[in-house]
């Protein structure tokens, strides 16, 4: 089975937009793996976000809970724009 999977993000011009991900893939030979996602991404300034998201998954018969914490910080690049 290929890997299916979408992501969903909230208008990029609010300053925290909510964020969902599922997704699901299997190898042959392999237990399947389904996924979800839900959490927000905060824009603190043009270069810097930082984002939290609660994932559930299924691989198998084994039950996985996470909690991811991030960010992106951009960095000038010679003659981007600014």
């Amino acid at each position: 089975m290929p890997p299916l999977g979408a992501i969903l993000e909230g208008p990029y011009d609010w300053s925290l937009r909510p964020v969902a991900e599922i997704f699901r893939e299997q190898t042959r030979g392999t237990a399947r793996t389904d996924s979800a996602l839900v959490g927000a991404i905060w824009r603190v300034r043009k270069d810097l976000s930082f984002d939290v998201g609660l994932r559930r998954a299924r691989v198998g018969d084994e039950s996985i809970h996470e909690l991811r914490l991030g960010f992106t910080w951009t960095l000038p690049w010679k003659g981007s724009d600014k």
